[in-house]
């Protein structure tokens, strides 16, 4: 189960600086953290008394044909493994580059650019695959705080087992919850703290 937690969820060296945003991308704003030295705590419960911290932190930002591309580290509070990440980010939507040794080529639409309520899309990669939906804002509240924030949900599959999924998401943050559903089993995810890097 974790093996298979580890795919769904999968939800380079720093440069030491927060990449400018193109001129016509002005107030453009993702649904995730863009500036290098953003680090934030993810504390997960996989039920059964099994929960787990993870920290995040966007290690480099490059900018390149418009679009920004963010990597980003994932470890353990407790433990010294890293997993890195790297996302493309522009006004077409959000798109999975690279995870662990995995390489995407196409890279995978993860969120569509804008999204409005009702907005469908799907995406699949390696034993994964979703299909997504929009919900109205909702006001989510979490260890870090309270946030409006947009609710989607999704259905889907991972290893050929039944899945389920609700996210919240709040423009230049991590994501704020996850509420998924494997099979039977129920992992819940909530944004404990985040810490903006210093823009320059």
């Amino acid at each position: 189960m974790l093996r298979t937690l580890t795919v769904f969820l999968a939800c380079v060296a720093a440069t030491g600086y927060s990449a400018p945003k193109p001129k016509s991308r002005d107030n453009f704003v993702p649904y995730l953290p863009t500036t290098v030295g953003d680090k934030w705590l993810i504390a997960s419960d996989y039920g059964s008394g099994f929960r787990d911290d993870l920290i995040y932190e966007v290690t480099a930002v490059e900018l390149q044909d418009g679009a920004l591309l963010v990597t980003r580290e994932r470890r353990p509070v407790k433990g010294t493994a890293r997993y890195i990440s790297k996302q493309k980010v522009s006004e077409a939507g959000e798109f999975l580059l690279e995870e662990g040794k995995d390489r995407y080529d196409p890279p995978v639409r993860l969120l569509p650019m804008p999204i409005r309520e009702k907005d469908t899309w799907k995406w699949e990669k390696r034993f994964v695959k979703w299909t997504w939906t929009a919900g109205p804002e909702e006001e989510v509240e979490v260890p870090a705080g309270k946030f409006k924030a947009l609710r989607i949900d999704g259905v889907g599959e991972a290893d050929g087992t039944p899945a389920k999924c609700t996210q919240w998401l709040v423009p230049g943050h991590p994501t704020i919850k996850t509420v998924l559903w494997l099979g039977n089993d129920k992992i819940v995810e909530v944004l404990k703290s985040f810490t903006p890097g210093k823009k320059e």
